[in-house]
């Protein structure tokens, strides 16, 4: 099913990452790759080779775009939520739906894996795909341990604070997709991490000093960019959604100076 065919599907209620623990259970650490991290010595298929890509958000959708460019290949992107891209607004999700179909990507959402072969995927319902390449790239998942002496909410994230300590426990703090805003509740994104680590230097430097800790205050909307293959993407801004190859030249320049400031 095409995902502008199934325009149905794809506006439906909140989607949601397919489980990572779900798919390695069955076959997925044998015969699968995890985009994140991303093994160094995976290599692309023959081109032609059809692929998997399991995890249908913002970041699963990109990488179905960029093997079906890449590989001339049929794709196939799987979600097990009602929609893809979740956080993306109507007319964005649209946009990147009728980015997805004129590249020949198939969108099966509502679709849970059954099993991960060698040369193939197994829906639940029984239903086999064939894939050269199957990638997972979940939504952000808690790891199971922090429940057991921490607070936590209930996707299993650690609760901070304005401060980014941890209620309970003055001396932790906690940063990143492992926390979770109770003050302020924002998605699973980088550009909240990166903005909380200079706040976090100064609270961790702050509490040993013996000095207070100071707020942070996330932004409520923040630049989205989506690589729709080739040298094309989409963007979204305060609800406002574009898309052209000036934006793909502006997220190139944008990701490789951010690279270049961590390599340097």
């Amino acid at each position: 099913m095409r995902c502008g065919a199934a325009a149905g599907l794809c506006a439906g209620g909140a989607g949601s990452g397919q489980s990572r623990r779900h798919a390695r259970d069955r076959g997925f650490r044998d015969h699968a790759h995890a985009v994140k991290p991303l093994r160094a010595d995976m290599t692309l298929p023959d081109r032609g080779l059809p692929s998997v890509v399991i995890g249908g958000g913002v970041a699963g959708a990109e990488i179905a775009l960029a093997l079906s460019h890449r590989q001339h290949a049929p794709v196939t992107l799987i979600e097990a939520g009602p929609r893809i891209a979740a956080t993306l607004t109507p007319r964005g999700r649209a946009l990147l739906c009728r980015a997805l179909d004129g590249a020949g990507v198939t969108v099966l959402t509502g679709t849970r894996v059954g099993r991960v072969g060698a040369e193939h995927v197994v829906l639940d319902d029984g239903r086999r795909i064939d894939s050269a390449l199957t990638l997972g790239i979940a939504g952000a998942r808690a790891a199971d341990w922090l429940a057991r002496d921490l607070p936590v909410g209930d996707a299993g994230f650690v609760q901070v604070g304005p401060s980014l300590q941890v209620p309970g426990h003055p001396d932790l703090f906690a940063a990143g997709d492992c926390a979770s805003m109770t003050h302020a509740p924002r998605p699973k994104a980088g550009v909240f991490a990166v903005r909380q680590a200079p706040v976090l230097a100064q609270n961790l430097a702050a509490r040993h000093q013996g000095r207070g800790c100071r707020a942070f205050h996330p932004q409520r909307d923040y630049l989205k960019i989506v690589s729709l293959g080739g040298r094309y993407a989409l963007a979204e801004w305060h609800g406002m959604a574009l898309q052209g190859a000036w934006l793909w030249r502006c997220k190139d320049r944008i990701d490789r100076g951010f690279i270049g400031r961590l390599t340097d």
